[in-house]
């Protein structure tokens, strides 16, 4: 993959995405927010989650991971670090990032050979960030290196078969594109490409 070819903003628009409270990319509906109480919130399609100020992730809506309805939010048994970045959602996935930085999933069962997700870290692994497509998982380390699994139906993993992509500080993901600003504030994006979300001028998966 030459990265070269997938930057497109550098270090205006950066600054502003690494500021931003919320971001909605690739036509995808979701957001986060702070509320009074100091709960985060975070929505996507049709689930809503929130973090509760000691730490405890809650759902509402349909579970991505067993498909089930909840019409008020419910305790998932799981800690999250209570900051912007530490939670992402795809289809039938959970992704997080503990209070002691642990990497942290939960998946819908798969056998073994038919999950998108195999490859994803172990849970614990160190982790400074998530963010998730519909069917594709970003992780940054905590070395500041940028990973990405999952389905790959548009290039949305930055290689042929997933895993190290680049080094950045901050990343995001749309609903088959992937995004992340590197240690120079320059922003890359790659994956599926058809309404030019990706900003290079053109309509074309990269």
């Amino acid at each position: 993959m030459s990265m070269g070819r997938k930057r497109w903003l550098a270090a205006g628009l950066a600054a502003v995405l690494l500021l931003a409270g919320a971001l909605t990319v690739g036509g995808s509906a979701e957001a986060a927010s702070v509320n009074s109480s100091g709960a985060l919130r975070y929505a996507k399609g049709e689930t809503a989650y929130c973090v509760s100020p000691e730490g405890w992730l809650l759902l509402s809506g349909v579970n991505p991971v067993n498909g089930e309805v909840n019409r008020a939010f419910i305790n998932m048994g799981i800690r999250v670090k209570p900051q912007k970045g530490m939670l992402a959602a795809g289809d039938d996935f959970i992704a997080y990032v503990d209070p002691e930085g642990g990497f942290g999933l939960l998946n819908r069962p798969y056998l073994a050979s038919e999950n998108p997700l195999a490859a994803a870290p172990k849970a614990g692994t160190a982790t400074q960030m998530v963010a998730a497509g519909t069917g594709h998982l970003m992780v940054l380390s905590d070395m500041g290196e940028v990973k990405v699994y999952g389905r790959n139906d548009f290039g949305q993993l930055g290689s042929a078969d997933g895993g190290y992509v680049m080094e950045a500080v901050s990343i995001a993901a749309g609903e088959d594109s992937s995004f992340a600003i590197d240690m120079d504030n320059n922003l890359y994006a790659w994956g599926r490409n058809h309404v030019g979300q990706l900003g290079l001028g053109d309509k074309v998966d990269r």
